[in-house]
């Protein structure tokens, strides 16, 4: 069995995992950012809408389907209301592992009633690791004081990083996308009642709208949440092309890009 048809069936019988943005915009804006957050416009996710997806969610599927969620942006703490999201998701997955992505450029400034809530709900904190000056040891030292579990990811900052390529004439083999990507079935996302099995389709819109592409976004890149009747329908899903797949050209992919800030040009992400 290949190793893509092995992760065919680990979806299929030990679940997924999926994501949310809190926000769509980030204060760090990294060159080439696979979420496209340095081309959004300010936009926070509203606390009723969200709650109203994971209590559908939780109808939908049980504490075997999903192996984790992940709260993330953007950049998740530049939301004012982090802590009620929190809890909400262990509100409707009370055992579900549950982790908070953050750049760290605003971890030491929050309050105390956000680590205890991230204490609480059990959340563990990911801090991703940029070349940025920035007290990592710090960072450590205070999920400690506070019983929170916080991992740095990775412990050394890479020289070098991941850049995703597109074709933006939509004329790529699906099938060959598909079965050469990393993230479907780990980056599913979940925006506003939409069930994307990628954060590439969840965001693809930025990227669209900032430089003005014209290209038109398939319904079949999503499930609707409200209008799904099994979780059968998730899985196939996750584990089939998606008209997005047509516009990852994985054949391009730059494994080792040198990491800098964004300035917002479409040959970051082509």
């Amino acid at each position: 069995m290949s190793d893509y048809q092995n992760k065919l069936e680990t979806i299929r019988t030990s679940g997924f995992r999926f994501e949310i943005h809190l926000t769509e915009h980030c204060n760090l804006n990294c060159k080439g950012c696979s979420h496209f957050s340095p081309l959004a416009d300010e936009e926070f996710l509203e606390i009723g809408a969200f709650e109203k997806d994971m209590a559908r969610m939780a109808q939908l599927f049980d504490r075997n389907d999903i192996q984790m969620i992940t709260l993330l942006g953007g950049e998740p703490l530049l939301h004012p209301q982090v802590n009620d999201f929190m809890r909400i998701v262990v509100k409707y997955f009370p055992y579900m592992p549950l982790q908070l992505v953050t750049n760290g450029l605003l971890l030491l400034n929050k309050s105390k009633s956000f680590w205890e809530t991230c204490r609480v709900t059990g959340t563990f904190i990911r801090v991703s690791h940029y070349p940025i000056s920035l007290d990592f040891s710090a960072f450590k030292e205070k999920a400690m004081i506070e019983g929170v579990d916080l991992f740095i990811e990775p412990e050394e900052a890479p020289k070098n990083f991941h850049k995703d390529v597109y074709d933006l004439s939509g004329l790529a083999d699906d099938q060959l996308s598909h079965a050469a990507c990393e993230i479907f079935g780990s980056c599913c996302q979940l925006n506003n009642g939409k069930f994307f099995p990628c954060n590439n389709a969840a965001n693809f819109h930025h990227l669209n709208r900032f430089f003005n592409l014209g290209i038109s976004e398939s319904a079949e890149n999503y499930i609707d949440i409200y209008k799904a009747q099994s979780k059968d329908e998730f899985i196939k899903l996750i584990t089939s092309p998606i008209p997005c797949c047509k516009y990852c050209n994985m054949n391009a992919q730059e494994l080792e890009i040198k990491w800098g800030r964004s300035k917002r040009s479409l040959d970051e992400w082509t």
